[in-house]
């Protein structure tokens, strides 16, 4: 597991029927996430909710962290706060972002840390979900699109499994592709 994301897990249950992956925005870590995480669980029992750290250290100076204190997190501290890619994106042009998000290593990592998971619990591909806020959810929607699974109808079964709390049988649809729920502020 050592390269595996660095990451925490939440399940309330020794064999989860799903696996969901969260993935928080830039300049925050795992921790901002677990409460939606918790909510989640809540909604659906046997749902297992990985959330991995973004590999990317910030950088941040003490006026930016008191800035970001003052308008947005009282409790946001600089030293924990990472980033899944370079924001630096004014050398890409337009149309290659979609090959540029694909092509970067922080989205094989998502989906080798969903599928360590997967195989751990003996769960299909189809038990999994991406979640991210921000720049997590960009993350998210390129991890899904990545996966290999055969079957893209009825990722909105899972939507709706996922939030409403309901399912057959509480499981996502057998013919379900990893379904990517993003978030913007």
């Amino acid at each position: 597991m050592a390269d595996l994301l660095t990451h925490n897990i939440l399940q309330d249950t020794v064999q989860p029927q799903r696996l969901v992956v969260m993935l928080h925005g830039i300049g925050q870590h795992h921790g901002y996430m677990e409460e939606a995480a918790r909510q989640l669980m809540q909604r659906m029992p046997g749902t297992a909710v990985v959330i991995p750290d973004a590999p990317l250290k910030m950088h941040y100076t003490a006026e930016k962290v008191a800035r970001v204190r003052e308008k947005y997190d009282p409790g946001f501290d600089g030293d924990k706060a990472r980033s899944w890619f370079k924001t630096d994106m004014s050398g890409w042009p337009v149309m290659s972002l979609r090959l540029a998000f694909n092509s970067l290593p922080v989205v094989h990592k998502v989906n080798q840390l969903a599928d360590h998971y997967r195989d751990a619990f003996g769960l299909r591909g189809s038990d999994i979900a991406f979640f991210g806020l921000s720049q997590g959810g960009a993350i998210a929607l390129y991890a899904s699109m990545a996966r290999d699974e055969e079957s893209i109808s009825k990722a909105a079964d899972f939507l709706a499994a996922a939030f409403a709390g309901r399912g057959k049988d509480n499981r996502i649809s057998s013919g379900a592709r990893p379904f990517a729920a993003v978030s913007t502020i």
